[in-house]
Order: C-alpha cells, then structure tokens, then sequence
C-alpha cells in the first residue's frame, strides 16, 4: 500500500530581522514545527503526524522550507503552521537562556507530488526576483 503525502511550501517570517541567520537549520525548524504541534494536539497529535512529517527542503537565505506530511495530517500541519508565533533557539553557551524570535509561517502552497511543490517554488522565486529587479531600478 502506498503512503499517500502532502508537501507544503512555506516560508518563515521574523519580525525582528531581515538578516541572513545561519544559526536556524533545518533541525531547529523541524524541532519547532514538532512543538507546536503537540502544544495544540498533544501526544496523540504528534503521534499521528509523527511517521511522515519531514523538512525536505530549507532555504537559510530565504527562510523557505517544503515540510513533507502524511495526507490524512495535512489539515493538522497547515494548523500548526499557523499557530507558529514564535521560534525558540536553544542556549548557544553553557548556562545561557533559551532565546525566543517572534516570527510567523506562511503556508505559500500545498501539493501532493514534490515536483509541483519544486515548480511553485521556482515560480515564486522568478517572481521574486523580477520585483527585486525593479525596485532596484
């Protein structure tokens, strides 16, 4: 029997910053994704999710990811995502507090095969890029 997935192109908006931060990695996003889902559906959410839920892809330059779940745990994913209010880093240095970023994920698409996830996000990125051109002009 075949394992029916959902991969959904999202993107991680920070409020304090429009930096490059090489600190945040595709563990740490996925950490964070995990957390909010048992914040809203406890262990028997995360249980459920659990087996497929996957980044497949992460952008540390344009904050975007493409997060692989099961289908029947897609509505529980793009819920999460949007109760995801703030990314908690854990403490560089022995000692030192956990640090908090106010942020936000925007769910940008959702498909059923990675190849049109992958395609949407080629497209968004031209699109991107042609705006950024004319800005600068």
């Amino acid at each position: 029997v075949r394992i029916k997935q959902r991969y959904i192109l999202g993107e991680l908006v920070f409020a304090d910053s429009n930096s490059v931060d090489s600190n945040i990695t595709q563990k740490k996003v996925l950490e964070n994704f995990r957390r909010v889902v048992h914040e809203l559906y406890g262990d028997v959410g995360l249980a459920k999710i659990q087996p497929n839920f996957l980044i497949k892809f992460w952008n540390v330059t344009t904050r975007i990811f493409i997060l692989r779940v099961g289908r029947d745990n897609c509505d529980t994913a793009c819920t999460s995502l949007a109760f995801l209010t703030n990314f908690e880093e854990p403490a560089t240095e022995v000692g030192a507090a956990s640090r908090d970023r106010p942020c936000r994920a925007r769910i940008l698409h959702v498909g059923g095969t990675l190849e049109k996830v992958e395609f949407r996000y080629k497209q968004l990125s031209e699109a991107w890029l042609e705006s950024s051109m004319l800005k600068q002009q």
